[in-house]
């Protein structure tokens, strides 16, 4: 589990998210209590909704088709940072990756123009977790 563990960490590196959603999946496959593998996995789907956007000359449906993408990612990476941190309260890259996936599904909806609903409690979730990363932060 080492390795999948460690090649789930790649996130920062676009061309190799889906290779860290398949290792990090693997990982909870084989020990579904490890919250450091359902971090990985929901980093690695924020990332990919951060980064999904229509090419400027894309239809009305292939446009749609994106968004659907983008806040589908954005709703597994919350499921899977919520899990995390239910497995380790304390994970304060949970809180703080969550906190960022909120954040962005919020402003990914703010400015779509009408096109995605707004979740109002986005807001409230997003600084609950900011204050419960601060918490677990200054912990020994």
């Amino acid at each position: 589990m080492g390795l999948r563990h460690h090649r789930g960490k790649t996130v920062r590196y676009p061309e190799k998210l889906s290779l860290a959603i398949d290792d990090a999946t693997e990982a909870i496959r084989i020990d579904p209590g490890f919250a450091d593998a359902y971090c990985n996995r929901g980093e690695a789907y924020y990332h990919r909704a951060s980064q999904t956007r229509p090419t400027p000359l894309a239809s009305k449906e292939e446009k749609k088709a994106s968004r659907d993408a983008q806040q589908s990612d954005y709703q597994k990476a919350l499921d899977d940072l919520s899990t995390a941190i239910r497995l380790d309260p304390n994970n304060a890259r949970a809180y703080s990756e969550r906190c960022n996936a909120y954040m962005s599904r919020y402003y990914t909806a703010v400015y779509s123009k009408g096109e995605i609903a707004i979740d109002e409690g986005d807001k409230a979730r997003w600084a609950a977790d900011l204050e419960a990363m601060k918490r677990v932060s200054k912990k020994p």
